[in-house]
């Protein structure tokens, strides 16, 4: 996961594991199956997606969290 712009609040299956600063990113070794990642700002509303974690070469195994232009956060995962 990589932030850009501000800091925020990461959670994985519910649990809050990091908070990541402006330029930060960081790796999770999740297990195989379906995850729920989501993340908040102090000023934002927690967004969340299911992320399935797979072995298949065809689909990628990483996120993004980003600002938008209306300084929202969001949360996509990242095309191969």
């Amino acid at each position: 996961m990589i932030v850009r712009f501000r800091d925020a609040l990461v959670y994985i299956d519910g649990e809050q594991v990091t908070d990541l600063m402006n330029g930060e990113h960081v790796v999770f070794y999740l297990s195989p199956g379906v995850h729920r990642i989501a993340v908040s700002t102090q000023f934002d509303p927690v967004v969340e997606m299911r992320f399935t974690v797979t072995a298949d070469t065809r689909y990628t195994n990483r996120a993004s969290v980003t600002f938008g232009d209306d300084h929202r956060i969001a949360l996509r995962r990242v095309a191969q």
